[in-house]
């Protein structure tokens, strides 16, 4: 199975009143998952916007786009409540694309994705840590907590991102089952 964006305005709806359905109850947060390239991004921000104009969805927000694609969807009139993003240590291209300073400059909140990298970059992650733990003469105790509590905080330009708190303790079960 291969999942295709479709941001056409009625499969939004559709999908947003399936979702309704399901939960019995109004939707706090309704995320556009990434935005469809075959339909324009105005047309699936205005959707999104009649959602919540309708009572359908409490707030809107969007996920996986760029700058401009934020700053577009704020000049539309959306009012964006949250922007989700993938932001890892192996993966850091929404701080350096500058969204997340985008969205934190305008009081957005910013919900971060895969601070394991994925599926895909895991095993890169663990590497990672090995060589950083090899490079020094301490203990994996040691050395792997303060990288971590270093790499987990970031300075974006008057805001702070701060990885999941989760990170040093899940890292730490996997060191403690590879050796």
């Amino acid at each position: 199975f291969k999942w295709i964006p479709d941001g056409r305005a009625a499969t939004l709806e559709a999908h947003c009143e399936k979702s309704l359905e399901a939960l019995g109850r109004p939707i706090d947060l309704y995320l556009l998952h990434v935005p469809d390239p075959k339909t324009p991004f105005a047309t699936q921000v205005r959707a999104l916007m009649s959602l919540r104009e309708r009572g359908l969805v409490k707030a809107v927000g969007l996920s996986n786009v760029s700058r401009a694609q934020l700053d577009e969807a704020v000049s539309l009139g959306m009012d964006v409540a949250a922007v989700q993003l993938g932001l890892s240590l192996l993966d850091d291209s929404a701080i350096r694309g500058g969204v997340v300073a985008g969205a934190l400059s305008r009081d957005i909140t910013v919900l971060c994705h895969s601070p394991l990298g994925g599926p895909k970059k895991f095993e890169q992650l663990g590497d990672l840590l090995f060589r950083v733990r090899d490079a020094v003469d301490v203990s994996k105790d040691e050395q792997v907590l303060p990288h971590l509590q270093i790499a987990r905080q970031a300075d974006v330009g008057g805001g702070e991102v701060r990885f999941l708190e989760d990170l040093d303790l899940v890292l730490f079960e996997r060191l403690a089952k590879r050796e």
